[in-house]
């Protein structure tokens, strides 16, 4: 019996320092799971993402009514425009064009008055144009440039239309848009 016993306290002596061991191993921090946040912060199969391009500032919606000129319509003068919301035929005194009614036509300029009784002389030399950001107040303007459409959020180079402004030699499309749209960002 002697033999069983020596051997009984051997496995208990061996069993008690196992579990010290496996204690001291369960003790241990494992790998920090902070080394991964990466992964979940920039997943690129993440539906919600938004790239680049949600982190800049969005441009405001400009509209821009642009004075071209004037005209003799049915022996009456008569004045054009061109914009959103202006209809495609030349305007006569009385007319109203977007809140504003066409109040005087002379050979040159145009008067529009709206419901605040503020008064727009709008000619071709000094201010050929209103402007207004986000349906704000119109203001007058000397840029006759009509402004890009609101982005689609398509990026489909195909569906863009030609960019509009100088082209320097051996530039391409691409090269044409890209350079003009970092002038705007630049400005």
């Amino acid at each position: 019996m002697k033999p069983f016993t020596s051997m009984l306290l051997f496995l208990l002596l061996t069993a008690g320092s196992l579990r010290t061991a496996a204690q001291a191993t369960n003790s241990e921090t494992g790998p920090d799971l902070k080394e991964y946040d990466i992964i979940a912060r920039k997943n690129i199969f993440d539906t919600t993402r938004t790239g680049i391009r949600g982190v800049g500032r969005r441009q405001p919606r400009v509209e821009r009514i642009i004075f071209h000129g004037t005209a003799i319509d049915d022996g009456q003068a008569a004045a054009i425009f061109e914009g959103p919301g202006v209809p495609s035929r030349p305007l006569k005194t009385g007319e109203v064009l977007d809140g504003m009614t066409v109040a005087r036509i002379t050979l040159d300029s145009v008067w529009l008055t709206n419901s605040s009784s503020n008064t727009f002389v709008l000619n071709m030399d000094n201010t050929p144009s209103l402007r207004r950001e986000e349906n704000g107040p119109w203001q007058t303007s000397t840029d006759v440039s009509v402004p890009a459409p609101a982005a689609t959020g398509t990026d489909d180079p195909s569906s863009a239309s030609a960019p509009s402004g100088p082209s320097r030699p051996g530039e391409s499309d691409v090269e044409k848009r890209m350079r003009l749209r970092r002038e705007q960002e630049e400005k």
